[in-house]
């Protein structure tokens, strides 16, 4: 059940702007975003909202209309563009009658030059409740924001910033192994990941294996939702991080959505040679259907003496195409697992456009993509 939408089809719906101006685009179509903005839809017809900050000081914000009488739990989806130079502010809260307000979701870099999709599942306890976005740049666009009734379920993404996808675990075991979402500074001593690779954040979110027992050992295992994707072969990617010196193992195993004793193997730590140092690291692996699945994540703890963390996951992704080699990638549609040295440079995924083309010489054209006519690389 729908609570709440807004397309941005020509018009605002329930949303409101403060401090700036709304601009309604149709993408590549528009002179204005030549040099920046999003060149395609995130559907395939209608428009998208880009905000025009008012001026450089005030902070700019997009705020909902009142959602009274709301059910216990809401999915919040909408479709976000933030490409820019410098690092961008963008915010999520909830404001209630009372007018505090409740940090949902942030991001605080640059993404890829495309669209991008969050959901977020939020428990609801106010007899009324508003969203508001925080803008702090004129690079950000949105499309399609809506609000159903009940928990978020896995859609084939999953970056652990606000909840955990409906990936569930199993109760925490006698051996006191478990799953965990947190974050960097959620351990002491410091042994979790430094930042999230959703993010490249001290802040940012991820699962990670806790052990609250040294003298055990264990195995604990994150499910996914049931996955009904259609008949064929698809890629399942995510990022994990292990310890340097743990060796300490991680499964992932496809089962029947309706027979859990079906589980098949898809990839493992010990038969994969990847390098130790503690850095988010990058897998994928086929999976093959014919019925609705799951997909399970195993760890095991295979060492005594350690307290805290061994396993971290994040950026969970499942594609209805079969999986391309690790060192084949048209960067169409992501970075494919390569990892940008920025230590001297900026770098940015995106699609060939310049920030001021007041700068370059009237002769220059961007150079085409090979591996496709539509848009530039």
């Amino acid at each position: 059940k729908e609570i709440l939408r807004c397309d941005f089809d020509g018009n605002l719906c329930d949303w409101s702007v403060f401090n700036g101006s709304a601009i309604f685009e149709n993408g590549a179509n528009s002179s204005k975003v030549k040099i920046n903005g999003p060149l395609t839809f995130i559907f395939s017809s209608g428009s998208f909202l880009k905000l025009q900050k008012r001026n450089e000081i005030d902070l700019l914000t997009l705020v909902s209309s009142l959602i009274k009488t709301p059910p216990k739990s809401v999915c919040i989806t909408f479709h976000y563009y933030l490409f820019a130079a410098d690092s961008k502010l963008l915010e999520f809260y909830k404001t209630n009658e009372q007018n505090e307000e409740f940090l949902l979701w942030s991001q605080l870099k640059s993404t890829s030059d495309k669209w991008r999709t969050t959901r977020l599942s939020l428990q609801t306890e106010e007899k009324s409740f508003s969203l508001k976005f925080k803008v702090l740049s004129n690079d950000v666009a949105f499309d399609s924001i809506f609000v159903t009734e009940g928990n978020c379920s896995f859609d084939g993404f999953c970056d652990f910033e606000s909840d955990t996808c409906s990936f569930k675990q199993e109760e925490k075991n006698k051996n006191g192994f478990y799953w965990k979402r947190g974050k960097n500074s959620d351990s002491p001593g410091n042994t979790l990941p430094g930042v999230d690779h959703t993010t490249s954040l001290h802040g940012g979110h991820y699962l990670y294996t806790l052990n609250n027992n040294q003298n055990n050992l264990g195995v604990t295992t994150l499910s996914s939702s049931v996955i009904d994707f259609s008949f064929g072969t698809h890629c399942l990617s995510f990022w994990f991080y292990r310890q340097q010196e743990n060796r300490d193992e991680l499964n992932v195993w496809s089962e029947d959505a309706k027979d859990a004793t079906t589980r098949r193997k898809l990839w493992s730590t010990i038969d994969n040679d990847f390098v130790d140092a503690e850095k988010w690291q990058f897998a994928q692996t086929s999976v093959a259907s014919t019925t609705s699945f799951r997909i399970v994540f195993e760890a095991l703890k295979k060492q005594t003496g350690i307290y805290t963390t061994t396993i971290a996951l994040d950026d969970i992704r499942l594609n209805t195409q079969p999986c391309t080699p690790l060192a084949s990638c048209d960067f169409n549609i992501d970075m494919c697992g390569f990892i940008a040295d920025v230590s001297n440079v900026t770098f940015r995924h995106g699609y060939g456009r310049v920030k001021n083309d007041k700068n370059m010489q009237d002769s220059y054209i961007p150079p085409d993509d090979p591996t496709t006519k539509n848009v530039k690389c």
